[in-house]
């Protein structure tokens, strides 16, 4: 099993160390491998505006889609699990599914399997 931390905010998907994770920089797992994606709220909010919250769903190749709760500052932290590579599936996308303050930037995050 493996478990990952995305970093969510307006200017897109990070990795734990802050890097930005998109198709230039994709996460990568292995095949047969149950992932576990956990995405944490990185805003810095000092509002409580409608576009401050976000709602996570990563689609495979196929089109098999899961989608994490809102994370927003009440509920920091939700996540996906997926087993990487089911059914012949070779690349998945996340992206924002709720109309928020980073939409241009979140769209992008790519999961392939290696």
């Amino acid at each position: 099993d493996l478990e990952l931390i995305v970093k969510v905010n307006e200017k897109g998907f990070f990795d734990a160390k802050n890097k930005l994770l998109g198709p230039k920089n994709p996460l990568k797992v292995s095949k047969g491998t149950t992932v576990k994606i956990v995405f944490v709220f990185d805003e810095g909010v000092k509002s409580l505006a409608i576009g401050d919250a976000h709602q996570i769903a990563i689609t495979a190749d196929d089109g098999l889609t899961v989608e994490s709760d809102k994370i927003w500052v009440f509920n920091q932290k939700s996540s996906v699990t997926f087993v990487a590579g089911e059914n012949g599936r070779t690349q998945y996308r996340g992206h924002c599914i709720i109309d928020c303050i980073g939409m241009d930037h979140l769209n992008n995050l790519v999961i392939k399997v290696v």
